[in-house]
């Protein structure tokens, strides 16, 4: 669940489910300069999920990958 912010500035949470994959290569977002393949290349160890009814209200929880057990 993320906060998401529209172009009038008012912030809305999105309650729908959101997937994303282990590992990210960001050399399409990188300018040129930036971009070296071998070093775009991550690898997701932590995710902040929002508990509430608003983004106004709630709780925080943080998931960390285990990096040895490659448990969540």
């Amino acid at each position: 669940q993320y906060v998401k912010k529209s172009r009038s500035k008012m912030r809305k949470k999105i309650s729908s489910h959101i997937s994303f994959p282990d590992q990210f290569d960001l050399s399409p977002y990188m300018t040129t300069t930036h971009c070296n393949a071998a070093m775009n290349n991550y690898a997701l160890f932590a995710v902040i999920s929002h508990f509430g009814s608003s983004v106004e209200t709630g709780h925080y929880m943080c998931y960390v990958k285990l990096q040895f057990h490659n448990r969540w």
